[in-house]
């Protein structure tokens, strides 16, 4: 075949690829001036300056930033796809500006608004914090804060940038970054974040959200300050101080290196309970500046009731009822329980509880006096031993003896019926560890040292002595038909109270009571149907309360008394159910 030929097919063997994409609408009809290339999914354009009026075709209809789509002709919009658009290019950003955008879009400036109000109150978390803060601002190594959702990890990531007042704030949402991460890392001819960053800080926020292809170059940032930059293909130090923050701890978390990246856990709200009445009091001051009234009075419930709440978005459900109770509340008013009454878990919600100390209070003195005291003591520890020899030396049957028929018909059946209104109240007034106290009294009082409780034995072995000592209490009562035996009913009188005296003997408080009366057993369940039971402020508890008195013992403070501690070993703030609930009166030493 001649030169000439041979020539004519490579020319058409080379064309039929651009005939192809021109009869497809894939050329553009551009300027000499500036070059244009669009395809079907994307319009490219370079990065220099210039003025032109291009016909493209694009059919997605994806036109770039900086090109302005021409309002249509009176021939109406494109319908076919042979048809075309007409685009007005206008003057394209630089180089410096397109990077000056991309470091705008993560930058925070002083202008913008930050939650920079700072670590709020004095409990020694919030002290921990500060420090913390403090220390990390003055170096330059990486830092990992971690905690809860809510809890404001990003305002401490502020804090410690803005103590150090060297170059920029970035700030990145890992849950936003694409899975390449080039506006972070670069691509290819297109620097990223960290090669137009050249000092500051860079904040990856909620980093165990970020892809897990991404996660390690990130992680490698803030253990190294290195980092491989696409645009130049290069691996390049960093000079960016990196401050990461999560809410899941997950494994790979946990392969930072400490002495290289220094780990700050941000405690939840309901450990630091105490800190907020000093958050309440700063927001409320906020907001009265805000709106030119004056600072509003918190009443004690309402503090109470957020002391007692969990807080599951922690410090920002804090501020967001506090802003919330303060929009709806009454000019001139203050800050009520009922201002703030989503502020309680769904499985201790107390809105139909009523609080009977605050509602009479002539019930809270009666409570608090010694009658408790004088009824025991000065009354029943005389008459039940006469109401026991009664039942030894007279008559033998129901219906001739008057203690067997009080005990029987009338005592047993009447403490059933206070069960679904006061609860374990017979634990109170219970004699057989009355005569328990006197033997320990007696004790104490001669110079014996009591023991401890075998705390672990008891809490394994104690419910099967009780269900087994119950057991046989039941058949011995069914077989030998103790209602109508005074005597053998006696017996089963002196049984119990004899089991209060010996765990009196040994050990200090009420074993007995907590761990092995028959009686108090019962009584547990039955209580669970009570319309009343007795519970401890919970958020005061929590929030106020150093000192454990209740607990341990100690003098009269406040609303309390002065006791040697609760008699059965329990704190109140820790009761959940009446079942573990019992009565009991508070004593002091002698």
């Amino acid at each position: 075949m001649p030169r000439r030929i041979q020539r004519v097919w490579l020319v058409l063997a080379c064309s039929l690829p651009c005939l192809h994409r021109f009869a497809t609408g894939g050329f553009a009809f551009t300027s000499s001036k500036v070059p244009w290339r669009a395809d079907r999914a994307r319009l490219t354009v370079p990065l220099r300056a210039g003025k032109d009026e291009i016909i493209v075709r694009l059919p997605d209809g994806d036109i770039p930033e900086g090109v302005r789509k021409l309002r249509p002709g009176p021939e109406g919009p494109p319908s076919g796809p042979g048809e075309v658009d007409k685009v007005d290019v206008g003057r394209l950003p630089t180089y410096s500006e397109l990077s000056d955008r991309l470091l705008s879009e993560y930058m925070l400036g002083s202008n913008q608004i930050l939650p920079l109000r700072g670590i709020l109150g004095g409990s020694p978390y919030s002290k921990t914090l500060r420090k913390q803060i403090r220390q990390n601002g003055k170096r330059s190594g990486s830092v990992l804060i971690f905690g809860e959702p809510g809890t404001e990890k990003d305002m401490l990531a502020f804090l410690i940038h803005y103590s150090r007042a060297k170059g920029s704030l970035y700030f990145v949402d890992c849950g936003g970054v694409s899975v390449q991460g080039a506006r972070i890392f670069g691509r290819a001819r297109s620097s990223g974040l960290l090669d137009l960053a050249s000092e500051g800080t860079v904040v990856f926020n909620d980093v165990d959200k970020l892809n897990k292809a991404l996660l390690p170059r990130v992680l490698q940032l803030a253990i190294n300050g290195t980092y491989w930059s696409r645009a130049q293909k290069k691996e390049k130090q960093s000079k960016l101080k990196v401050i990461l923050t999560a809410e899941q701890w997950s494994s790979v978390l946990q392969l930072l290196p400490k002495n290289k990246v220094v780990q700050i856990k941000v405690p939840a709200l309901r450990v630091r309970r105490s800190d907020i009445s000093s958050m309440v009091q700063y927001e409320l001051r906020r907001l009265a500046r805000g709106t030119g009234r004056p600072v509003p009075e918190v009443e004690p419930q309402a503090l109470k009731r957020l002391q007692a709440y969990d807080f599951p978005n922690n410090v920002e459900e804090l501020f967001f009822l506090i802003d919330n109770a303060y929009r709806n509340m009454e000019p001139g008013g203050s800050i009520t329980a009922d201002l703030l009454w989503t502020a309680q878990s769904v499985q201790k919600l107390d809105l139909f509880k009523v609080n009977l100390l605050e509602v009479y209070p002539g019930l809270r003195r009666f409570l608090q006096s010694d009658w408790l005291e004088r009824l025991n003591h000065g009354f029943t520890k005389y008459a039940f031993p006469v109401f026991v020899i009664l039942l030894f030396i007279g008559p033998q049957t129901f219906s001739q003896n008057f203690g067997l028929n009080l005990f029987w018909a009338w005592w047993w059946p009447g403490i059933l019926l206070t069960y679904p209104i006061l609860g374990r109240f017979w634990c109170a007034v219970c004699p057989f560890m009355i005569y328990g106290e006197v033997v320990q009294r007696w004790r104490v009082g001669q110079g014996a040292v009591l023991q401890k409780w075998p705390t672990k034995q008891l809490e394994e072995y104690g419910p099967w002595f009780l269900y087994l000592l119950f057991l046989a209490i039941l058949l011995w009562e069914e077989l030998w038909v103790l209602e109508n035996t005074a005597y053998l009913s006696s017996w089963l009188l002196l049984l119990i109270t004899f089991g209060a005296m010996v765990g009196s003997w040994f050990y200090e408080r009420r074993v007995w009571c907590r761990y092995l009366c028959p009686i108090g057993g019962m009584n547990g369940l039955y209580a669970l149907l009570a319309l009343t039971e007795v519970r401890s402020q919970q958020g005061e508890c929590k929030a106020s309360c150093d000192t454990f008195h209740c607990y341990k013992g100690g003098p009269a403070e406040g609303e309390g008394q002065e006791t040697n501690g609760c008699p059965l070993y329990s704190h109140p703030a820790s009761l959940k159910d009446n079942k573990t609930l019992r009565w009991v009166p508070i004593y002091r030493d002698p």
